[in-house]
């Protein structure tokens, strides 16, 4: 009892206690002000704000799709595709295995149209039953492909159903070093000629005649048939009764090849049966000038050497010793043979070869040893054809040199006879476009025809000023010559 008495005791004075404390303040502790808060600024806002709806999106957003360079083929479909990756446009391509070769040497194109450089053609295997049935045959008969650009360049390859994509590649790997070699017998039963030129032939002639010598009585070997660029003709020997004296071994005869394209561009190729193959190609090298833009000569060697330049010039050029341009190139004229040339490749021979006029055309041959033969030729009444003989020797022209010691450069030099100078025609400049320097020698040929007999020739020089320096020569004058002032005319 006196526990729990004292128990109460203490706690009613804490009880107290506590009271007491909470209800005194400090006499030394003041109220303190509160902190007054930072002025705001308030925005002002417009009456009305619209506010935007979203827009709603009218694209989808994908990833890239895949890629793949060519649309894939199903294999032994009803299709195959074909690609051209040559650098060059394809005009036919053929596929077969070694039955169908067997059973039919002839092409098949199985393109409607050229294939250009990087394009891909669908072929429907359909539209070709016999290939379409040998493919699904399943086999394993490995097939093969020809293909061929309008430069007539073959491509060759192998391709395997079974394994190989069916979008066949065509590449430059494909292409045959030369062009396809056919084997003619000769003197054979026949001649083949194949058209390389990437122009359909309208006309084929096979003639003795020179081309100039054609005057419409030739025959056409073609007919009404059109010999596609590509392609072969084949002519019988035994059809060519008016060549067959000409088609044997012991011959040697020398016949014209002709051909004509639809534009009218004339290939010419002269053919040599005993020597030359029996398989014939035409291509753009045997191209000529449209009709009426040439004139053709034929020019036959029977000098008993080989030609190996062959000149052809005006009287003009001619009687001062100048040739002109080889006709022959990289040709040779061998001892009886014969070759066609154009003359109107020549620009000077241009007024020779036109109108109605009776100018003559030196023809001026070389040998080897520098030997020279000499023909004239009269265009508009002989025919064309002229033959070298041995006989044909021309005398080599010789040099006649001249000094300038004029007070001048002289810019044109002529070289005239009487009659010339009469007519009041001095021919050619013979500087062309050089000019004849102060103190300086000027050489030319004289053509041994200018001096026969001894006869005056008249030399006449102008300097820029039109000043004019006459001088008077003949061969037994020398032939060193010299122009001073004392040559000045004075008139």
């Amino acid at each position: 009892m006196k526990r729990i008495n004292l128990v109460r005791t203490i706690s009613l004075v804490l009880l107290l206690s506590t009271l007491f404390l909470g209800c005194a303040t400090p006499i030394d502790q003041q109220a303190v002000p509160p902190v007054p808060a930072a002025p705001v600024e308030v925005e002002q806002q417009s009456e009305a704000v619209a506010v935007e709806e979203p827009k709603l999106a009218m694209a989808s957003i994908e990833l890239p799709p895949r890629f793949i360079k060519y649309p894939p083929v199903v294999r032994y479909g009803e299709i195959m595709g074909l690609v051209n990756e040559t650098g060059y446009s394809i005009k036919s391509f053929d596929l077969f295995n070694d039955r169908m070769y067997l059973a039919s040497m002839q092409v098949t194109n199985l393109l409607p149209d050229s294939l250009g450089d990087g394009e891909r053609m669908v072929i429907d295997l359909t539209k070709f039953p016999l290939l379409s049935e040998e493919i699904q045959k399943r086999d394993g008969s490995i097939f093969t492909f020809n293909a061929s650009d309008w430069d007539d360049d073959l491509y060759w390859g192998e391709w395997d159903p079974s394994e190989d994509s069916w979008n066949l590649v065509l590449t430059s790997d494909s292409l045959l070093p030369t062009s396809m070699d056919i084997d003619v017998e000769s003197f054979g039963p026949s001649i083949v000629i194949a058209n390389r030129s990437g122009y359909p032939f309208e006309r084929l002639y096979i003639e003795r005649k020179s081309p100039n010598e054609m005057d419409g009585s030739e025959t056409n070997l073609l007919g009404e048939q059109l010999l596609s660029s590509g392609q072969l003709a084949r002519i019988q020997v035994a059809d060519l009764a008016y060549l067959q004296e000409f088609l044997t071994f012991d011959a040697y005869a020398t016949l014209t090849i002709t051909a004509f394209d639809t534009d009218g561009d004339r290939y010419t190729l002269l053919w040599h049966p005993t020597t030359d193959a029996w398989f014939i190609e035409l291509t753009l090298a045997e191209l000529q000038w449209p009709e009426g833009d040439q004139f053709y000569l034929t020019v036959q060697n029977q000098t008993g050497q080989t030609l190996w330049y062959l000149y052809a010039v005006p009287d003009s050029y001619f009687l001062e010793g100048d040739y002109g341009s080889d006709l022959l190139d990289w040709d040779l004229i061998y001892d009886s043979d014969e070759l066609t040339v154009d003359l109107a490749q020549l620009d000077y021979l241009d007024e020779a070869l036109q109108g109605d006029n009776d100018e003559v055309i030196h023809l001026i041959a070389k040998d080897a040893d520098e030997v020279l033969y000499h023909k004239e030729y009269y265009p508009n009444r002989d025919i064309a054809y002229v033959v070298f003989e041995a006989e044909a020797v021309l005398e080599e022209a010789e040099s006649l040199s001249l000094y300038n010691d004029t007070p001048a450069d002289l810019w044109f030099l002529y070289l005239a006879t009487d009659e010339m100078v009469h007519e009041k025609n001095f021919g050619n400049d013979l500087l062309r476009d050089g000019i004849w320097e102060m103190k300086e020698d000027f050489t030319f040929k004289v053509s041994p025809a200018l001096v026969e007999d001894n006869q005056v020739l008249h030399l006449y020089a102008y300097d820029y000023l039109d000043n004019e320096y006459h001088k008077e020569w003949k061969v037994s004058d020398g032939w060193t010559l010299t122009f001073n002032a004392d040559d000045l005319s004075t008139q």
